[in-house]
């Protein structure tokens, strides 16, 4: 007998002294050698695990709470402080994602349009900037994808690739974004050369990268509960959404 998981009934006091009544379940694993482990599930059901030194705990169970009282008082209000906190987070990303729907009417089209948008805006800042930098190296090209948490990226090879929500970010902030990739070019890492000249030719771009951070914070948790709603079912990551080549002819 190496694990074996059994329901218990518990009374776990609160920090007030009175009693509160939990169904939960005992698990005696043959991996634990010494002490057990509390936790508490989303519904905030006691979970022990214990050795299996211990598993008369199993027969009375209570016992192991009237013996360790203390702790198990401090475990459930600690996991009651953070289910508390989960479910407000949770509240206020439906309320953002119920106001991001009636704003935006959000559809896998709406994504499209949104990707044909951001290429040919992005592309024509990036033509704009590889003059004005004065550059030598080509970009080679310029692509648009759904991203779970970056806004671009720039390859060694010269390959652009920006995220279709840039469109719901203010002009400046993707002006910023193309600043911020074609950079890249001249220096593949985040150096202090690199910032200097981002600030170059963005002198402003401290503040920017905080309303970026800032929108991303409300914007990339809604389009995740978007697809867990399956409002929209456009895959996240590599699959390109818009693209053009040889951008530099």
């Amino acid at each position: 007998m190496s694990d074996m998981v059994i329901p218990v009934n518990l009374s776990i006091r609160d920090k007030n002294g009175e009693p509160v009544s939990k169904k939960g379940v005992f698990k005696f694993s043959g991996r634990l050698k010494r002490s057990f482990r509390l936790t508490f599930d989303e519904k905030m059901e006691p979970v022990v695990t214990l050795p299996l030194s211990m598993l008369h705990f199993g027969r009375a169970p209570q016992t192991l709470v009237d013996r360790y009282g203390s702790f198990f008082t401090e475990v459930y209000h600690k996991h009651l402080r953070l289910s508390g906190k989960r479910n407000s987070l949770a509240g206020r990303l439906n309320a953002l994602t119920d106001e991001f729907i009636s704003k935006h009417h959000p559809s896998d089209e709406w994504i499209a349009d949104m990707a044909e948008k951001t290429l040919i805006e992005m592309t024509e800042f990036c033509r704009e900037l590889y003059v004005r930098m004065g550059m030598r190296k080509n970009f080679k090209s310029v692509s648009v994808r759904l991203q779970k948490s970056r806004w671009g990226s720039c390859s060694s090879t010269g390959a652009l690739s920006f995220n279709c929500l840039i469109m719901l970010l203010p002009e400046t902030c993707r002006y910023y974004l193309a600043v911020h990739e074609m950079c890249h070019l001249f220096e593949m890492n985040h150096s202090e050369r690199f910032w200097r000249l981002v600030e170059k030719y963005c002198p402003d771009y401290v503040s920017i990268e905080q309303v970026i951070k800032e929108r991303g914070k409300e914007l990339f948790p809604v389009m995740r509960e978007l697809q867990r709603r399956k409002v929209i079912s456009v895959n996240f990551g590599g699959y390109v959404l818009a693209g053009l080549r040889r951008c530099t002819d």
